[in-house]
């Protein structure tokens, strides 16, 4: 049994797959407490009789997202992995939207997943279907106005954004928007699993576009606390 995850965006979703059958799958939507409802989704499957122990390995979306999302994700899985000795893969989380690309265009060669840069700008994580199998191609960030110029390059865009954010883009491939994470494309992912514990640090180091921030902390107005 395979274990999927991502936090990324602002649909926490989990699964649990067999031989290609998704056996559970929970999500929630909207501003919540990742590190909250990742525990009841356990429990939820393990009402159903589902039981992590019987996971044989994991596999977790890494961004690019949500800064705190996806770190949180990545600790919560990376944790019950260690504890329980199973595999553990980080994924591109662009691999769960390729599936409505695909269903859209069905000859589609390269796609392009528009996620929420802020700032009206898109994080464009590219993808391409070489000898058979999707590979990552870059990422890059850009003004949500720029896309459309970019946008010749791929034969589908996809987003979780809603189209209004994305009006400015006016493309004449086609733009599917507003759509959650369809889980089971983590498994698209062709990298192999982790052979050892550096290894698998290094495939579980989040994707991140822009440079981390570092603001000095405010000094407290009590120095003796």
């Amino acid at each position: 049994m395979i274990a999927l995850l991502d936090t990324s965006t602002d649909t926490a979703v989990f699964a649990l797959i067999k031989d290609g059958e998704t056996l559970f799958h929970a999500e929630k939507t909207g501003r919540f407490g990742a590190s909250v409802i990742l525990p009841k989704m356990i429990e939820s499957a393990r009402e159903q009789g589902l039981h992590i122990s019987e996971v044989q390995s994991w596999l977790v979306g890494k961004g690019p997202g949500s800064f705190t999302g996806t770190r949180v994700g990545i600790a919560f899985a990376h944790g019950i992995s260690t504890g329980f000795g199973t595999l553990m893969k980080g994924c591109n989380s662009g691999f769960s939207f390729l599936e409505y690309a695909i269903k859209e265009k069905p000859d589609v060669q390269s796609i392009a997943v528009l996620h929420d840069g802020r700032r009206d700008e898109v994080i464009a994580n590219t993808f391409e279907l070489l000898e058979g199998q999707w590979t990552e191609k870059e990422i890059f960030i850009c003004k949500i106005a720029e896309i459309a110029e970019k946008s010749s390059e791929y034969d589908a865009l996809v987003s979780p954004m809603p189209e209004e954010k994305l009006a400015e883009v006016n493309s004449s491939i086609p733009l599917i928007c507003d759509v959650k994470p369809h889980i089971q494309g983590l498994c698209l992912d062709g990298h192999a699993h982790p052979k050892d514990p550096s290894e698998e640090a290094l495939s579980l180091q989040p994707i991140y576009v822009r440079p981390a921030v570092f603001v000095e902390p405010l000094k407290t107005r009590n120095p003796q606390i």
